[in-house]
């Protein structure tokens, strides 16, 4: 016997739930693509916006140390925008007295699962003298620190 002999009278027939099914899965694209441009609006309003303070927002992988930098980062640093940036040459930007303040905010941050803001000198890629304002915010997984990110 088939299953098909044992299913209800009113049971939509195959054809039915296709199109049911296909229907249900259009209605999530048509969603889905509303807020991937939602997303890629707000994005960019964001990055206008950044740019016009000339703020760049940062942040670090504390597993690995990777970082991911906003185009203003790499504007502040005289870097090629979209570069990989890694985190001991940027930090070979500062000289002596800022590196050491930042790595001892930085670790006591990321210790009490914190944050912290420190004006600090650099010296850009370029050769550039500048001051930047670093604000910082831990952001931890069951009190375990994972990621450090905040603003240049």
């Amino acid at each position: 016997m088939s299953d098909r002999l044992s299913m209800p009278p009113d049971a939509p027939d195959d054809a039915d739930l296709i199109a049911a099914l296909k229907a249900q899965i259009e209605a999530q694209q048509a969603i889905i693509d509303q807020q991937a441009a939602s997303l890629a609006h707000s994005r960019k309003i964001f990055d206008r916006s950044s740019a016009a303070a000339r703020i760049g927002v940062w942040e670090c992988d504390l597993s690995d140390e990777s970082l991911v930098w906003t185009d203003v980062v790499y504007d502040i640093f005289d870097l090629p925008r979209g570069s990989t940036p890694i985190r001991e040459e940027a930090l070979a930007c500062y000289p002596e007295e800022s590196v050491r303040e930042l790595t001892k905010r930085r670790s006591k941050a990321i210790e009490d699962c914190t944050g912290f803001s420190l004006d600090a000198e650099i010296i850009t890629f370029k050769g550039n003298r500048r001051w930047i304002r670093i604000t910082a915010t831990v952001e931890s997984v069951d009190g375990v620190a994972v990621r450090i990110f905040g603003m240049k």
